[in-house]
C-alpha cells in the first residue's frame, strides 16, 4: 500500500536546471512552475514515465526525484494555485 495519493516529478535538465514533468496521454512537457507540474496516481508510473522520457531525451537515466502528496496536501496546493 502506497503512504501518499499522488506523484510528481522534477528532473535535472543540466547542473542548475530543473524542471517538474507533465503528460498529457502520450505527450511530455517541462514546466518550471510548479503550478503546471502533472500528478502521477501511482509511484511506479511516475517512476516509469521519468525513466522512459530521460532515456528517449537524453539516452540516459539521468537525476529526478519523485515527490509524493496526500489528499491533504493535495487540497492545500489546489487552493493556492
Amino acid at each position: 500500500m502506497e503512504f501518499y495519493d499522488s506523484y510528481c516529478v522534477l528532473i535535472a535538465i543540466n547542473c542548475d536546471q530543473y524542471v517538474w514533468l507533465h503528460q498529457e496521454g502520450e505527450k511530455i512537457t517541462w514546466h518550471e512552475n510548479f503550478a503546471h507540474a502533472g500528478f502521477f496516481r501511482d509511484f511506479n508510473t511516475a517512476k516509469r514515465v521519468a525513466e522512459t522520457h530521460l532515456l528517449e531525451t537524453f539516452g540516459a537515466i539521468g537525476f529526478y526525484k519523485i515527490v509524493g502528496f496526500s489528499t491533504d496536501e493535495l487540497g492545500y496546493i489546489e487552493t493556492k494555485n
